[in-house]
């Protein structure tokens, strides 16, 4: 389906599910309990604009069991453990508090940069270079030779617009992680949850867990601060889990025991070929590619990947320069021209022959049908003397216009019939519409794609890991880090002799904090810093707006 229908198909569905639901704006839906000792679930639905809310009362309970039995006796080496943990977490929080201004700062310098030296360029115009076409254009370099250290994600522009449901699957799971740090981190320190839920605003989905605002304020800073981190320090930890997972290589152990076969040790499986690609006809969901040109796709050293390298890679041009050529006689010679190494107008039949030019001498060039030589059971040669007496040896004038693949098709895996698809275009192509995996299902019920949909998953799980961890503490309204640095500021202008006073709040019979609050140097510092980071963010969406139109 092409991308703009698939869009119109989303904005459409999403704008049925928003109707929907607006009928049940001011309802609570009431379900019967399937847990034993559970309230009566309750759930209340709001829509509002482009927001949609759903809150429950159905974690209370086990929230408040929670508490319970972290204040026991059984579960108090838990709760120190716990507390020591968040503790820790504090320091990571700032530390992440530290990282993403520096990136922000970073990434402002380097678009400013970048912005100035193409306007300057653009001014002077000293010279006018022709593109390279082995250069990849990732989007990551800047002509001045900066790097950008942050790179939004945006479906249909940055990456495709058919990862859309996994990225919003990543980025509620890590809203969930993150909320249910600031959850357990309560119930260590007997703070009640009021309700939880998840929101979708447009389509940007986000968790949410209410405390009771009255309960905090009797806390210490220090408590205060352990809460308010816990989320940003469950994301970091799940983030290093999922390091740690891809590093030990649990996952070929996983999906061997779901039934899986791994093959790179022979080549890669094509999940699928982009609809409407030249490849499209010629290779099937499941045939196993296994050689490109005359590099073969089997084992490789750890961490490399043959297929992505030899397509994408400057690189892997300067493996081609030593392929040998093909014998070709000279009465295939003699009927051929060089119009086409001229690039003079030609027909439909001469605009399909590639350009061959003499390994002995470069200023010969002849027009041949690529088919016709590079497949089959040519000699390979790298000079003239290697053919026959009446042949000449020719070489690919341009070494990335054509690329061959070998495949076996999937009914063929086990044997050594192989085909050969003869590529003529840019490599990076090949790259775009053909989506490879190493893992073969061993049974046919089980989906080419799944092994590739879950690592893509997981990608978008640890970058929205990672980017929760940072970008919600930065001192920012609405975030996580506005208020940490709020309390943070306060546990630093705490009298360290001063205790808690055997005062009680008449509703809350429990011990108020009565330590210094906010004073008003510390609400001039919390303003400079909310103001300069904001700032920065501004500046670094402006100057990414702008680069956009400069470099598309």
């Amino acid at each position: 389906m092409p991308p703009l229908s698939t869009l119109s198909l989303a904005v459409s569905a999403s704008w049925l599910a928003v109707h929907l639901l607006h009928a049940l704006r001011k309802r609570r839906v009431q379900l019967l309990p399937l847990v034993r000792g559970y309230e009566r679930a309750s759930f209340e639905v709001h829509v509002r604009s482009l927001h949609l809310s759903i809150k429950t009362y159905t974690f209370n309970a086990p929230h408040d069991r929670l508490r319970r039995w972290l204040a026991s006796g059984p579960g108090r080496l838990s709760r120190n453990t716990l507390r020591f943990a968040y503790s820790t977490g504090v320091i990571c929080c700032l530390l992440g508090m530290l990282a993403g201004i520096t990136l922000l700062l970073w990434n402002t310098i380097a678009l400013c940069t970048s912005t100035f030296f193409h306007r300057v360029q653009s001014t002077n115009q000293v010279t006018l270079t022709k593109r390279d076409p082995l250069a990849l254009d990732t989007g990551m370099n800047d002509q001045s030779g900066r790097q950008y250290m942050l790179h939004p994600i945006i479906p249909g522009l940055t990456v495709p617009l058919s990862h859309l449901p996994l990225i919003f699957l990543a980025l509620s799971i890590a809203q969930i992680v993150h909320e249910a740090g600031h959850a357990i981190a309560a119930a260590i320190h007997d703070v009640p949850i009021l309700s939880a839920g998840m929101s979708v605003t447009v389509i940007l989905p986000s968790a949410f867990v209410s405390l009771p605002s009255s309960r905090l304020e009797e806390l210490t800073p220090l408590e205060r601060l352990r809460i308010i981190g816990a989320g940003c320090c469950h994301n970091l930890a799940f983030w290093a889990t999922l390091m740690l997972a891809a590093w030990s290589g649990v996952g070929h152990v996983f999906w061997s025991i779901v039934g899986y076969k791994d093959v790179s040790s022979v080549g890669r499986v094509v999940v699928s070929i982009e609809e409407g690609s030249p490849l499209y006809d010629y290779l099937s969901p499941g045939s196993l590619i296994t050689r490109l040109d005359d590099m073969d796709l089997g084992p490789s050293k750890a961490g490399e990947d043959k297929w992505t390298s030899y397509l994408l890679e400057q690189s892997s041009s300067h493996l081609r320069l030593n392929e040998p050529g093909w014998c070709a006689s000279g009465t295939e010679l003699r009927e051929t021209n060089s119009d086409c190494c001229t690039n003079v107008a030609q027909d439909v039949e001469e605009r399909q022959k590639t350009c061959f030019l003499s390994s002995s001498a470069t200023n010969e060039n002849f027009c041949l049908d690529p088919l016709l030589i590079v497949i089959g059971k040519r000699v390979r040669c790298h000079e003239d003397y290697e053919c026959r007496a009446d042949s000449r040896c020719l070489l690919l004038r341009d070494q990335d216009s054509i690329v061959r693949i070998f495949s076996r098709q999937p009914g063929q895996l086990d044997t050594n019939t192989t085909e050969v698809v003869v590529w003529s275009g840019l490599r990076d192509e090949i790259w775009e519409e053909v989506q490879v995996s190493t893992l073969l299902p061993r049974f046919r019920p089980l989906p080419l794609v799944l092994p590739i949909l879950t690592v893509h998953l997981v990608e978008y799980l640890s970058m929205a890991m990672v980017s929760l961890y940072i970008l919600n503490m930065l001192p920012l309204p609405y975030l996580d880090g506005s208020q940490f640095f709020r309390v943070l500021l306060e546990l630093l202008a705490e009298d360290p002799g001063r205790r808690i006073e055997d005062e009680y709040d008449v509703e809350s019979l429990n011990a108020r904090w009565t330590g210094p609050r906010e004073t008003s140097a510390q609400r001039m510092v919390h303003k400079f810093v909310t103001i300069g980071v904001t700032t920065l963010v501004a500046s670094c969406t402006l100057l990414g707006v702008a680069q956009w139109f400069i470099h598309p």
